[in-house]
């Protein structure tokens, strides 16, 4: 019998100061975006045994991004293709295990210019269906713990580099990273916000076949968000619950056991 775990936490973020509110655009307005960023790994790993792997080598990446976002009162609209190209990546760096992440990247390619061009997010977002909450459809990112900004600076910054993505994320430091297709809802009455989702994954993280959806793998989940004042919070808490689900088909266990499996039947 599979056995599932509901994930549940509480989230409190607190700061002094004063922060200001975004203000909704009144007018429809359509946004260009154009990014290249590049990488230099250098690995040195741990020293293998006789025979092992090459523990020393380096490998080029580079990620190119293109979006484009269309703002409008009833609606945002937001396309984008991501480019990801490798160089150099190791032939000979397994044994035993993986040694460094360009072992891991060219295990998912088989090549040592592991390169893709795949759809990164297209989505609907839907602002005047029902009063004060958004339907969001397609692919997009997510980051849980930043489903609300609280409007006040100094939260948000601790928000974004220390809690958000710690459970489920964009897989934002591999160099395909990672997007999530299904339904968002977002709900703001006032001083208080809530969000559900549902999701599949896509691939991502070191896979080159990165634009691909994982219908085996679910996650479903809600948070809710309070600020301390409307105008100027110095405190925000947060609840959540998420459900993970894992029904691949695998040829592997994911313990140490060297044992074979068939499926995966992970539920946490």
């Amino acid at each position: 019998m599979p056995r599932a775990l509901l994930a549940t936490g509480l989230m409190l973020l607190w700061t002094t100061g004063t922060g200001a509110q975004t203000a909704t655009p009144s007018t429809a307005s359509t946004s260009w975006t154009l990014r290249d960023w590049s990488r230099v790994e250098m690995w040195r790993f741990f020293e293998p045994p006789a025979g092992g792997g090459n523990n020393e080598y380096a490998f080029l990446a580079n990620r190119l991004f293109g979006s484009v976002q269309r703002t409008a009162r009833a609606y945002d609209f937001t396309a984008a293709l991501q480019y990801v190209q490798f160089g150099g990546l190791p032939v000979d760096a397994v044994g035993p295990g993986p040694l460094g992440t360009g072992a891991v990247y060219y295990a998912h390619a088989g090549r040592s210019d592991s390169h893709q061009v795949y759809l990164r997010y297209a989505n609907v977002r839907l602002k005047r269906l029902v009063p004060r909450t958004t339907i969001q459809i397609g692919r997009m990112p997510y980051a849980s713990g930043g489903e609300a900004a609280s409007g006040n600076p100094k939260i948000d910054a601790v928000r974004t580099q220390h809690v958000a993505a710690r459970l489920i994320g964009e897989f934002g430091w591999s160099i395909y990273q990672r997007a999530y297709d299904g339904v968002r809802i977002d709900t703001a009455p006032g001083r208080w916000s809530a969000t559900g989702f549902a999701f599949h994954p896509t691939q991502g993280g070191f896979e080159d076949a990165a634009g691909l959806m994982m219908p085996g793998v679910s996650v479903v989940g809600g948070a809710a968000t309070i600020n301390s004042a409307a105008a100027a919070p110095a405190i925000q808490s947060q609840v959540f619950a998420y459900r993970y689900r894992d029904t691949r088909a695998v040829t592997q266990r994911p313990d140490n056991s060297g044992r074979s499996a068939t499926a995966a039947d992970v539920g946490i």
